[in-house]
């Protein structure tokens, strides 16, 4: 072998080792993303189930208020349908007071006893219990 061919081979096999130098550079570039996404991946998938976790327990919050809420609805219902029986025995009571006392002597009396007549009326009228629990 001369010197011409040492050379020659040597520069062949410099060129071959420079290009797989790059190849590797490029393989261990590659396998560097690859990594960095399968962890960008496991994080993704671990803030999911965290997220799916936690929508689960505002949505059971929300049905325990939606029912403790229609709970309320009804009983406040209830109440004020047993309040309208007392609301009428008391407005009983003070005509039955008025009627006990009378008619009036003087102008001033009459519409003394007018306006006490109509506060009885409007303090003591049923009140109307389907429309409370459809206030919005």
């Amino acid at each position: 072998m001369t010197d011409e061919q040492t050379v020659l081979t040597a520069r062949e096999l410099t060129e071959a080792l420079q290009t797989l130098t790059a190849e590797l550079q490029k393989a261990n570039q590659y396998s560097r993303q690859s990594r960095r996404m399968i962890w960008v991946t496991i994080v993704s998938l671990l803030l999911d189930v965290a997220l799916t976790i936690a929508l689960s327990f505002v949505a059971v919050q929300a049905k325990n208020a939606s029912h403790a809420a229609e709970t309320a609805r009804s009983s406040s219902t209830a109440l004020c349908a047993a309040g309208n029986p007392a609301r009428r025995e008391q407005r009983e009571i003070w005509l039955y007071f008025l009627h006990l006392v009378g008619h009036p002597k003087t102008q001033s009396a009459a519409h003394s006893v007018a306006l006490l007549r109509a506060h009885i009326y409007a303090d003591f009228a049923p009140r109307n219990c389907a429309a409370l629990g459809n206030r919005k």
